[in-house]
């Protein structure tokens, strides 16, 4: 009897699984990769080093490639980059390539896969005079035809784009607002740039923005232009004070 028993039991048990699809089916939430540029503020002719983390969500990654980060190479001076010591890629496949405004590092893991987080690169800087610019990592972009960039790879998952990046800067800021006191029916929405980047779109007469980090101490070019229209109304560069 018991034997029946459970004979039938295992039989519905089976049929069970076998008519419920995905019923034992695990699916696991893949995490976002981030990344994490700090803020520094040295002292003019001081040489400080950028920890640059990542959070690699769970995956486990062999390489990274074309990590460009841009800056303002009339303000800081690369000085070394060097592998990081807690997501540790190793030196023997480091590769760097420094141009103006830019630079660009690969590597290939030694000892892959890493995974898990903190710092996976070091760049040292020195600040060359009294301002404060964004060093930024560039977006993950893979274009057809064209070399990827700010993309971590894995031989089992392939190419890992970066899902959010921290920015970060080296020196001290400025706090910008910008306020739109036109009284022109014409102008009644404008579109602002700054340094040939939209800061903000379809902005109305008689509304400010959130304050915004600029580089400080250094000229900054500011377009406006008729909301959705490429005419320049105005261009005007503007030095802001970090004070």
């Amino acid at each position: 009897m018991d034997n029946r028993y459970s004979t039938v039991c295992s039989f519905l048990l089976a049929l069970i699984f076998l008519c419920v699809p995905g019923l034992l089916t695990l699916s696991a939430h893949a995490q976002d990769i981030t990344v994490t540029v700090p803020e520094v503020e040295p002292n003019v002719g001081e040489t400080v080093t950028l920890s640059i983390e990542a959070d690699l969500g769970g995956k486990e990654v062999d390489s990274y490639s074309n990590m460009e980060f841009t800056f303002d190479s009339s303000v800081i001076n690369i000085v070394e980059v060097r592998d990081g010591t807690e997501l540790s890629f190793g030196q023997n496949n480091f590769t760097i390539n420094e141009e103006e405004d830019t630079l660009n590092v690969s590597n290939i893991a030694d000892n892959p896969p890493v995974s898990g987080s903190g710092e996976f690169l070091r760049i040292d800087v020195e600040l060359t005079q009294e301002a404060g610019i964004p060093f930024e990592l560039s977006p993950s972009e893979d274009p057809v035809g064209e070399p990827a960039t700010s993309l971590f790879t894995s031989d089992a998952e392939g190419k890992l784009p970066i899902d959010s990046i921290n920015q970060g800067s080296v020196g001290q800021l400025a706090d910008a607002q910008l306020i739109h006191n036109a009284a022109d029916p014409a102008l009644e929405t404008v579109d602002v740039s700054l340094n040939g980047e939209q800061a903000v779109d379809n902005f109305s007469f008689r509304s400010a923005t959130p304050f915004v980090e600029v580089p400080a101490a250094e000229g900054v070019d500011v377009l406006v232009t008729p909301g959705g229209s490429d005419d320049t109304l105005a261009i005007r560069t503007v030095t802001f004070n970090s004070d």
